[in-house]
């Protein structure tokens, strides 16, 4: 919801892990100029926050009490953080496979005092970022099958004429050619 300039407690995960190594790789996404990958163990978060082992979906009772906070301001903010499955899914979320992790606080999930137990950090080179995206480019993980609208399809159209050049014109080998 973020993409769409919703402010949300909802922070968007992949179930693909080279999915997160394309967003890792992508220009914006630099710490010092590495890249970041997290890695959730969402039943291993959820425990000793909800009441089962499982990871409850948006239309559950326990969730709805997590996200109301962030939208009705009455409400008081509670501590918990869970991994949820959504329910309601459009284009994107399916091409990138997602799923999320409700806030019920500002802290980072990182700064948890068990965030040990399952969270986990993988840090790519700086120097790696280049080669990665054009490895995760031949396996079809590109920002037009993960964004699927016209605009990136566009956009990577263009990309790609820049990259490569233009092609020839028929006419230009010259005649009998």
């Amino acid at each position: 919801m973020q993409h769409y300039g919703m402010p949300t407690r909802l922070l968007d995960w992949t179930l693909s892990p080279l999915i997160a190594a394309f967003f890792s790789v992508q220009k914006d996404a630099a710490l010092d100029g590495r890249g970041v990958i997290y890695a959730l163990d969402p039943l291993g978060m959820n425990e000793g926050q909800y009441p089962m082992r499982i990871i409850p979906s948006t239309d559950d009772q326990e969730v709805r009490r997590v996200i109301a906070p962030a939208f009705l301001h009455d409400i008081p903010l509670t501590a918990k953080h869970l991994a949820i499955s959504p329910v309601e899914i459009d284009p994107r979320m399916m091409a990138q496979s997602s799923v999320f992790t409700i806030h019920g606080e500002v802290r980072p999930l990182e700064d948890l005092p068990d965030a040990h137990r399952f969270l986990y950090r993988f840090e790519i080179p700086a120097g790696c970022k280049r080669q990665i995206g054009g490895e995760l480019f031949v396996l079809g993980i590109r920002k037009q099958n993960l964004f699927p609208d016209l605009q990136n399809l566009s956009e990577a159209i263009i990309d790609e004429v820049e990259a490569y050049g233009h092609p020839e014109e028929p006419n230009a080998r010259g005649a009998g050619a």
